[in-house]
């Protein structure tokens, strides 16, 4: 997904920090004209799920964001992995 986060200064650590553990890849950051910084980020959809929730705690519920489609791209492995593993222990719970 393209991310859009819109922060106060005081916060953009704590965004980089979270963005980077939802396997983000940050952009660019531009201040805009209200003082605060503009956080441009790709992060996978799976990521995102949460976040509004996650960015209210962050910030003090000061953060904002607006979310798109970016792109698709294969998943790691692991995360593969994992998913075939649910998949399988779910196809047997049914059977």
């Amino acid at each position: 997904s393209h991310v859009e986060i819109t922060i106060p200064d005081a916060f953009l650590g704590d965004i980089m920090g979270d963005l980077n553990k939802r396997r983000g890849r940050i952009i660019g950051i531009n201040p805009n004209d209200e003082g605060e910084q503009v956080v441009t980020a790709e992060a996978p959809t799976s990521e995102m799920a949460k976040y509004a929730t996650d960015l209210k705690s962050m910030t003090q519920g000061r953060g904002y964001y607006v979310i798109g489609f970016a792109r698709y791209d294969p998943a790691p492995q692991i995360i593969m992995d994992k998913v075939i593993a649910d998949a399988k222990a779910r196809a047997a719970e049914e059977n």
